[in-house]
């Protein structure tokens, strides 16, 4: 827990100018630094909503300039000048030996300026366009990059000349990295309900969970595993959400305490008590381990998957009655 708790204070040293309470370097948290980029994305996010929110008593140009600055100024123009430094590599249209020497180079080159313009200017003029700019997005977006950032170098293969090239890949920071991306990526995409509907936003997050089935029944390399557990996480969560939020639409206002009751029955029942008796008979020929305390549990295979995804084309069914119930009782609600 330690390891945390120094991974957290070393991602706010290296990555924010505001000045960190607990300064002090620990070379077994570095995995864990990485994984508390999210966290560290969250402050900026804040403090970006903080200046937006400000921003709203200032002239228009003034504040788009204040809101296309805060995020540069509170990380130290780190990653900004990692931007530029991928700019002058990238375009140069060099061999790889080349592009990797060119990243390192201390040096600003003519695209990296001309990138950096372009940005920028881009910034500045999206928020100069918004009239009215909503803050959550900006607290989230901050989360959301910097856990993309997490996952790539907790998951990928660095260069050789990287300081991460040595760091073991994967472990519990890639899991928390990916469960807060997964969240953040619920917090979006729950506004689908708000503008699409019950049918057009379940869909597409009961297609994420099963190809995260898919995923993690055909592939056992690191990277396909990871990403077909984050769009299995990201699947569960956002279709949790837009069912919940459907709920909410069609409970009667004198009966919310019922359907709540019912709703917390249903959620313990399928995963407290069906859930482990489907995995028990789809494992019961799987290798057993001994846990600490002296039981024993199911090593997990391929075939839990596949179990899954049988249970998800059930859910397909079901949900085929639901809408089928839905259009008839259209009518209905319109008149009422």
């Amino acid at each position: 827990m330690s390891d945390w708790i120094y991974g957290f204070f070393m991602a706010w040293g290296m990555f924010l100018t505001i000045p960190c309470p607990k300064k002090k370097w620990r070379g077994s948290a570095r995995r864990k630094m990485l994984a508390c980029l999210p966290l560290i994305g969250l402050i900026v996010g804040g403090i970006w909503a903080l200046c937006a929110w400000l921003g709203s008593f200032l002239p228009q140009p003034l504040a788009a300039l204040l809101c296309a600055a805060a995020p540069w100024l509170i990380t130290g123009f780190m990653h900004l000048d990692g931007y530029m430094d991928v700019c002058d590599a990238v375009l140069s249209r060099r061999d790889l030996e080349t592009r990797q020497r060119i990243l390192k180079d201390s040096h600003c080159g003519a695209f990296a300026v001309i990138c950096l313009m372009l940005l920028t200017l881009c910034q500045w003029a999206v928020f100069l366009s918004v009239e009215a700019l909503p803050l959550w997005p900006l607290t989230l977006i901050p989360a959301a990059s910097r856990a993309c950032a997490a996952l790539a170098v907790l998951t990928l293969r660095p260069m050789s000349t990287s300081q991460y090239s040595a760091m073991t890949r994967g472990g519990a920071p890639v899991v928390f990295a990916a469960i807060v991306l997964a969240a953040v990526f619920t917090a979006f995409y729950g506004r689908r309900y708000d503008t699409h509907g019950f049918r057009r936003s379940i869909l597409p997050g009961i297609a994420l969970l099963m190809a995260g089935y898919l995923a993690l029944y055909f592939t056992r390399d690191t990277l396909p595993v990871f990403f077909g557990s984050l769009c299995m996480m990201m699947g569960y969560l956002s279709s949790n959400a837009i069912f919940g939020a459907m709920m909410r639409t069609y409970t009667p206002p004198e009966q919310v305490g019922l359907f709540q009751g019912l709703r917390i029955v249903a959620q313990v029942l399928v995963p407290g008590v069906i859930g482990p008796a489907i995995g028990a008979a789809v494992l019961k020929n799987a290798e057993l381990v001994v846990n600490g305390d002296g039981t024993t549990s199911f090593l997990p295979n391929a075939n839990i998957w596949l179990a899954a995804f049988a249970a998800g084309v059930v859910l397909c069914g079901l949900l085929a009655l639901l809408f089928a119930r839905l259009k008839k009782d259209a009518p209905a609600r319109k008149t009422a």
